[in-house]
């Protein structure tokens, strides 16, 4: 069975946040919110990742045309 956490992430979060907030604990997806606390907001993740390869690929090709004055 393919959980939302695994299809839809904000709502994921967004619905064990009202879970959470109502004390609705046999809605909680404690498995996927334990491992979310442990590993990060994979967005943020992501975009830590994308910033280390578009630094890397400008490193690789540096520019071949400079500006004359």
């Amino acid at each position: 069975m393919i959980n939302i956490y695994e299809t839809d992430y904000t709502l994921w979060k967004q619905r064990q946040i009202d879970a959470l907030s109502r004390k609705n604990w046999d809605e909680v997806d404690v498995k996927h919110l334990i491992e979310d606390l442990e590993m990060g907001d994979p967005r943020k993740e992501l975009r830590s990742n994308l910033i280390i390869l578009i630094a890397h690929l400008i490193k690789r090709y540096p520019a071949t045309e400079t500006i004359d004055d």
